[in-house]
């Protein structure tokens, strides 16, 4: 026996975003709904957030995510730009029942297989 506690796995937020090449819009938008929306709403929870472009482990990036995926204790998906790899994710996630906040920016409208889900919308401005 220890004198130590335990330490307690932290839960994991796992974040499907379309990325883009490093400058491109894409990624600024992604990088600025990562920081601006996602980490500060999430700032006071025990939650551990990671986005696949912050994963540093060498080999093939699909098996990879589909393992955050489903190590994760919840997923946010932001289906901004109707990015194809995004909405793969989601199924993912979708077909082993984990949980997911589907966000989306404010001037697009929801893709039709997930226009009755609840969608977090959002504005850059």
């Amino acid at each position: 026996m220890t004198d130590s506690p335990e330490e307690i796995p932290k839960r994991r937020c796992f974040v499907l975003s379309p990325i883009g090449d490093a400058e491109s819009t894409i990624r600024k938008q992604a990088d600025s709904v990562l920081k601006h929306l996602i980490r500060k709403a999430l700032h006071a929870s025990d939650l551990v957030i990671n986005r696949g472009d912050e994963e540093a482990n060498p080999g093939a990036i699909s098996p990879q995510l589909v393992q955050s995926i489903l190590s994760s204790d919840v997923i946010i998906a932001d289906m901004s730009g109707f990015n194809p790899n995004v909405f793969y994710e989601i199924a993912i996630a979708h077909g082993y029942g984990i949980p997911i906040v589907h966000i989306q920016i404010a001037t697009e409208s929801p893709a039709f297989d997930v226009q009755d889900m609840r969608i977090v919308r959002y504005r850059l401005d």
